[in-house]
């Protein structure tokens, strides 16, 4: 798997070397969560569940899919205000309510917290609508409100509004017990951790941690963990090459990836690598365009686009 991820990072880290790639790319991630969310609702309408009143796209964890589709918000919200095409910026806003809709239908609490990022992401960008812009992402948004309201079952409504109660008083849906025992694992190997994809063999329960930072403890020990992170920290801090929008949409990805990252075991999907590598196309890109002819670099303002001219950076 972990060979499978660095070959799909180094394609997408050799392909995306400038802002137009970069933006291409991010253009396919947002369809192919187009036709996911698609998915949900042709399970919805055929009545495939995937728990107990929770619904997914085909072969999928609704948890992992409601974050994915949480992590196409932002993404397709930037898009729809570089795009040049009246229909891609369309679609790209109607992504917003869809993927609400499809997220309200997998019932996932994670996803819940994660979808208010999004949209504190969104609204952080509205004074660059225009009016007709505004009252149309408010009809969508507001259409959507209503889609949820009469069609997620009510079972799966109060499970999502429930998420304070299990936060502050339950056990997190089963999730801190297995933590218990995987902290206990970890002790035994500490500095190697007991190796990739062996937690389901060592754990009582049988199942992953649900974390990524407690899997990549338990897996790889402290080295793996620290090297993660430093990989991490090192991405984030690129982020300060880029332009002041373009920032502020990849720390919200960012933000919704850390909420995921607390309760499910994202290190080992392809989402990951392909969001991570995509970061750093685009600081590349930043950086490229932030050089003076004296070969000296500009400040990210600088860098940024001019006037009337949206999709470059």
């Amino acid at each position: 798997t972990f060979l499978q991820l660095l070959a799909l990072s180094l394609v997408v880290w050799d392909l995306c070397e400038s802002a137009r790639a970069v933006r291409a790319a991010m253009q396919a991630l947002v369809l192919g969560l187009w036709l996911a969310a698609m998915s949900v609702f042709v399970n919805f309408a055929q009545g495939v569940e995937a728990y107990y009143g929770r619904f997914s796209a085909s072969s999928a964890d609704p948890n992992y899919m409601s974050m994915m589709l949480a992590l196409g918000m932002p993404l397709a919200w930037y898009l729809s205000l570089h795009s040049e095409h009246k229909q891609v910026r369309v679609m790209n806003v109607l992504y917003v309510p869809v993927a609400g809709l499809a997220m309200g239908l997998t019932g996932s609490r994670g996803g819940f917290l994660a979808g208010f990022v999004a949209i504190g992401y969104i609204l952080s960008t509205i004074r660059r609508l225009r009016p007709a812009g505004l009252v149309a992402l408010l009809l969508a948004v507001g259409a959507a409100v209503v889609a949820i309201s009469l069609v997620v079952p009510d079972t799966t409504i109060e499970r999502i509004v429930s998420v304070g109660d299990e936060i502050s008083e339950g056990d997190l849906n089963g999730r801190a017990g297995i933590w218990l025992e995987a902290w206990d694992a970890f002790a035994e190997r500490p500095v190697a951790g007991i190796g990739a994809g062996a937690s389901r063999a060592v754990l009582p329960t049988g199942k992953v941690p649900h974390s990524v930072t407690i899997t990549l403890a338990l897996e790889l020990g402290i080295v793996g963990l620290t090297l993660f992170g430093a990989m991490v920290v090192a991405s984030l801090r690129f982020t300060r090459w880029l332009t002041r929008p373009d920032r502020r949409m990849w720390l919200s990805v960012a933000a919704i990836w850390a909420i995921g990252s607390l309760s499910l075991s994202l290190e080992t999907r392809k989402l990951t690598w392909i969001l991570l590598s995509l970061l750093v196309g685009a600081t590349v890109a930043a950086r490229q365009s932030a050089m003076t002819p004296a070969g000296r670099w500009n400040t990210p303002e600088m860098a940024g686009p001019m006037p009337g001219n949206k999709g470059s950076f």
